[in-house]
């Protein structure tokens, strides 16, 4: 029997409830490293156990429903079930920009995804201290379209890249290279998820994402497809969601945009020296 999977707006109530978590805890927890050398907080770490609270009250048995999720908690149910066995998984980035949360900078938020047949169904990134009271909500549900505080999103319309695009990089893009030949704005916001969201808003016209994790892409690559985008790498294929699924590291570099702002992006890292992020 299929699983009965949540609906967009118990994805919705879960983010904004567990960003809602993160702020009531925020400036009282330690930052401790993780052996990749990312932050960490017990914030991160109760985040992604009020999910996972949820999803066992939604359904008990993770075999229909597991949760897989970039911190460990004492719930946790990556080793309790597979996650690439189940019927349905909820993929939890519980802070994504962890190191803007830790030192009181607004970049951050709560990344949710749904998926079904090993593949994103709906999405939600929940940046709470952007854009006013209530923050921005992104959501998306396949066949649905996707939403920026009830808005409906599309993505640029930009063919190219030139000295009026923006595009968003990781921090630490900016420090192995400086893309050389382009003329544009370059923008490092501190969460994937946002990045990537911001490209489906078509506020940016192209995210390098590189080499991450399935928690850091899942939820925003639902929003970014339903406003008309893609996540690709550079040969114009999709991730490969059944493997991130087992190994949760994308092997290829991946952009977000269009084929053609992605294909531009792809062509402009190729044109740097000293980059190890790869152009495969």
């Amino acid at each position: 029997m299929p699983a009965e999977i949540p609906d967009l707006d118990w994805l919705e109530d879960l983010a904004r409830e567990t960003t809602a978590l993160a702020m009531r805890l925020s400036g009282h927890v330690a930052v401790e490293q993780k052996g990749d050398r990312s932050p960490v907080t017990e914030a991160d770490r109760a985040c992604q156990q009020l999910v996972t609270e949820r999803a066992r009250a939604f359904e008990p048995d993770p075999r229909r429903f597991c949760v897989l999720g970039e911190e460990e908690t004492p719930d946790s149910q990556w080793e309790a079930w597979p996650p690439e066995e189940a019927a349905a998984v909820l993929v939890v980035d519980p802070i994504d920009g962890t190191a803007a949360y830790t030192r009181g900078l607004p970049f951050w938020g709560v990344s949710l995804a749904i998926m079904v047949d090993a593949q994103p169904v709906a999405g939600v990134v929940h940046m709470p201290l952007l854009g006013g009271a209530d923050g921005w909500l992104y959501r998306a549900a396949r066949g649905q379209g996707a939403t920026r505080n009830g808005i409906a999103l599309e993505v640029s319309k930009a063919r190219t890249l030139d000295s009026s695009s923006q595009i968003a990089v990781p921090s630490a893009f900016f420090q192995r290279a400086r893309l050389k030949g382009f003329e544009g704005r370059v923008r490092s916001l501190c969460s994937m998820a946002h990045h990537i969201s911001l490209v489906a808003a078509g506020e940016m016209d192209a995210a390098f994402v590189g080499r991450t994790n399935i928690w850091d892409i899942a939820g925003a690559a639902c929003i970014l497809a339903e406003a008309g985008g893609a996540l690709l790498n550079g040969q114009g294929q999709p991730p490969d969601w059944p493997t991130l699924l087992v190994k949760p590291r994308s092997s290829r570099t991946l952009y977000a945009g269009t084929p053609a702002t992605i294909q531009a992006m792809h062509d402009l890292v190729r044109l740097q020296d000293g980059c190890s992020f790869g152009s495969s």
